[in-house]
């Protein structure tokens, strides 16, 4: 809707009225005009495209890409109320491959490896030489870890959501370990130096995965690792396990 004068003030002194549109109808207002931006809000209508202008103020544009976060972050921290009586969260375990295997694993490749011992897998590829390669050795020298195998070619994958679309995180080692009382646990780990928002969120999602299978109980015990410092990767293995 147009105004008869929309010019109010004068280009050489400070503004003091201003046009503000409320649902629909321009109403003159005193005092200077708040920073902010009109932003086209996509509505269906009967046409399906819509198109809407809505005012959001300049703060508030500022945190628009911080919304999609945390509902992303609630929502993997949001759990049922078990006591309450609320069924517990449980995996979505796939009909036809319920269960993955080392044996199913052959590939070629002409990145650096390093030839395993304890490992199903006979080499690991080493992405990030020296970290990859300074995880590999430690590994197959702990005497609690019985086993591990680079997630490269087993597609291991766990859903998450990061700006509204899904992927697939894919973490870097499974790992069986024995215990101090001599259970046996499986560990995921990932190796990260540096942790970004996206990284915060894969980790989100693998602690629900973990949850959830723990909940349903005929997969073993389940822990995560999340290792910052490969010179403290038996550290973080042992602290991992404590809380099962």
């Amino acid at each position: 809707m147009l105004v008869d004068n929309p010019i109010l003030n004068s280009p050489f002194e400070e503004p003091t009225r201003y046009w503000a549109y409320e649902e629909g109808q321009p109403v003159l207002k005193e005092g200077r005009r708040p920073a902010g931006y009109y932003l086209k809000a996509r509505t269906r209508g009967p046409q399906m495209a819509l198109l809407e202008e809505e005012f959001v103020p300049l703060q508030e544009v500022a945190l628009l890409k911080y919304k999609q976060r945390i509902i992303e972050r609630l929502t993997e921290a949001i759990e049922p109320d078990t006591e309450a009586g609320e069924p517990p969260i449980l995996p979505v375990i796939e009909r036809f491959r319920p269960i993955g295997s080392t044996a199913e694993v052959l590939f070629r490749t002409v990145r650096p490896c390093v030839g395993t011992t304890k490992s199903h897998v006979s080499h690991v590829v080493l992405d990030a030489p020296k970290w990859e390669h300074s995880v590999a050795y430690q590994l197959e020298r702990m005497p609690e870890v019985i086993a591990y195998a680079r997630n490269d070619h087993l597609d291991f994958t766990i859903p998450y959501e990061w700006q509204g679309v899904r992927h697939e995180y894919r973490p870097d080692y499974l790992i069986r370990w024995r215990c101090d009382d001599g259970r046996e646990a499986k560990i995921i780990l990932e190796v990260k130096g540096f942790e970004t928002e996206q990284d915060r969120q894969k980790e989100a999602a693998a602690r629900r995965w973990v949850r959830a299978v723990n909940h349903h109980g005929e997969f073993g015990r389940w822990e995560f690792a999340m290792c910052k410092d490969p010179v403290r990767l038996r550290a973080t293995l042992v602290k991992a396990v404590e809380a099962l």
